[in-house]
Formats: C-alpha cells, sequence, structure tokens
C-alpha cells in the first residue's frame, strides 16, 4: 500500500511539472507574437529597479541616521523614519485610487459628494449664524 502510494505522488508530482512546462511554452508563444508586450514588460521591470533603488537609497539614510545620533530619543528616532518613509511609499506606491462600485450611478455619487461639503462647511464655521447659511 505504501508502494502505491509512493507512485501515486510522483505521478502527480509529474503531472504538474508537465503542465508547468506547456504553460511556460504556451508563455514563450505569446511573448513571440507580442513584441509590444516585451517591451511594457522591459519598462515595467525597468521600473521595478528604480524602485528598489529609491527604497535602497532611503534605507541607506534611515542607517546613516542611526549611526550619526546615537543619543537621540525614541521620539526623534520615529520622526527621521516617517520623514524617510512617507514620500518614498508615495513617490513608490502612489496614492490610493479610490473606485466606487458600479451599481452606484453618478448621481448618486455626486449627491454625496455635496452632502460630505455641506457637512464640512458646518463643522468649520464658528458661529450659529454661518451654520445656518451653510
Amino acid at each position: 500500500m505504501h508502494h502505491t502510494k509512493q507512485w501515486e505522488f510522483e505521478e502527480e508530482k509529474e503531472k504538474k511539472v508537465r503542465e508547468r512546462n506547456n504553460n511556460n511554452n504556451n508563455n514563450n508563444n505569446n511573448n513571440n507574437n507580442n513584441n509590444n508586450n516585451n517591451n511594457n514588460n522591459n519598462n515595467n521591470n525597468n521600473n521595478e529597479g528604480n524602485e528598489k533603488i529609491t527604497l535602497n537609497n532611503r534605507y541607506q539614510a534611515l542607517q546613516n541616521l542611526l549611526k550619526e545620533e546615537e543619543e537621540t530619543t525614541m521620539v526623534d528616532n520615529w520622526k527621521g523614519i516617517k520623514e524617510a518613509l512617507t514620500p518614498t511609499c508615495q513617490e513608490v506606491l502612489g496614492s490610493e485610487k479610490h473606485h466606487h462600485k458600479e451599481w452606484i450611478s453618478i448621481k448618486t455619487l455626486n449627491k454625496i459628494q455635496e452632502r460630505k461639503n455641506k457637512k464640512t462647511t458646518i463643522y468649520n464655521s464658528r458661529t450659529g449664524t454661518e451654520k445656518v447659511k451653510a
């Protein structure tokens, strides 16, 4: 019984390898047919390399920050780390893009935005008369 399980395991393993090889062959054929996709992929790979360089440079700045100031408080260290990481994340990742649900109409989204704007103006108003006007 042990030998049959081993044999089934080997057979499954060979099957997965064959499928992986077939997928690789299909990918190679697709890549040969689409030169534009290859150029785009190369550009994406270059962008990833630039992002890694940017991150590595920022991490080097963090290491230098910690080496230079040995007698700093934890708060100062945290501020330095935050100042180094926040712009890097914004630069590399970008800001979050909000996508609305498909089933919500544009009119409804506009009404929601108007309501939010009214609430913020009321909240930011200082006097009662300004709040009534808003």
